[in-house]
């Protein structure tokens, strides 16, 4: 999601150009600058899912600060909490996020029917303290191949040549029988994922 209309504003404040009859609240100023934010949505129950994106396509501990300061790139896992305030699964979670310092919690009860209320907050959160070119959101069962994505995605370069099953997928690539029949098959599966 590319929100122009607030990037150019904002850009007025950090040249240094306000005009006299615009006001800027300190909010806006708080916000950190980054190209892209990328939300990795997960639930409670997903830490074998989140454990397998650390594995394989997400940064860890400083290559992940290194990535958001030096690209502009941020990475979360996102989660609410549980409707009992500091449950066994939000403390597991605060446990979980000591240890790799990769979450963004939200005020949102988790719960498979507020999907759409978690996104939403998501976003509105995301907005609140980035200021980003993109947001994205994908779930914890996408595997993202960063460098090829971000091209083709972002800076809209004509990825055709490119093997679809290098773009994204749910699960590690499978040397198919009928390349391209399966590649239409996984592409179709792909895209409704992301």
């Amino acid at each position: 999601m590319e929100v122009p209309g607030a990037q150019s504003s904002l850009e007025k404040v950090y040249h240094g150009n306000l005009q006299a009859n615009k006001m800027v609240s300190e909010k806006d100023m708080r916000r950190k600058k980054a190209f892209v934010v990328i939300e990795i949505n997960t639930a409670f129950s997903s830490r074998r899912r989140r454990d397998s994106v650390r594995e394989t396509w997400m940064p860890r501990g400083e290559k992940l600060i290194q990535l958001e300061k030096e690209k502009g790139i941020v990475v979360r896992f996102i989660i609410g909490h549980s409707v009992t305030s500091k449950s066994i699964l939000d403390r597991v979670i605060d446990s979980e996020e000591s240890q790799h310092m990769d979450f963004l919690r939200l005020e949102h009860v988790e719960g498979y029917h507020e999907l759409t209320a978690k996104t939403k907050t998501f976003f509105a959160t995301a907005f609140a303290n980035w200021d980003a070119r993109f947001y994205v959101k994908v779930d914890d069962d996408v595997h993202v191949n960063l460098d090829v994505s971000l091209g083709a995605w972002f800076i809209g370069l004509d990825v055709e040549h490119i093997d679809d099953r290098n773009m994204c997928c749910g699960t590690p690539p499978v040397v198919f029988a009928d390349p391209w029949k399966e590649s239409k098959k996984f592409t179709r599966n792909a895209a409704k994922k992301v």
